[in-house]
């Protein structure tokens, strides 16, 4: 006999040092989707390097705050409400400013 999984949740969180999350991470969101097609929640960070440095902590901290948000939330209901999630995925800081410091422009 075989074991029945279909009750189980996955979850993948994924983060880079890309400006967005925009044509940067669908490659590893198909690869999860194929892999687990029912019952996943996928959470894409983008800016992941920013969360290293302390002297952005006015704009790392509140995006933390939320990931505890959306932890919670999954815990107590097995999903996270879209609006929140497209918070934690989306840009902390303008995209060009991102780039201007990555590429020590700014």
């Amino acid at each position: 006999m075989q074991a029945n999984f279909s009750h189980l949740r996955y979850m993948m969180i994924c983060g880079c040092g890309f400006p967005n999350s925009k044509q940067n991470f669908e490659p590893a969101v198909m690869q999860f989707k194929l892999m687990l097609p029912n019952n996943h929640t996928i959470i894409t960070v983008p800016e992941g390097p920013m969360f290293n440095a302390p002297e952005v902590a006015e704009v790392t901290a509140p995006r933390l705050e939320l990931v505890k948000q959306a932890g919670k939330q999954y815990a107590e209901t097995g999903e996270i409400d879209e609006k929140l999630l497209a918070k934690i995925c989306s840009p902390m800081i303008p995209e060009d400013v991102y780039a201007g410091i990555c590429n020590k422009t700014v």
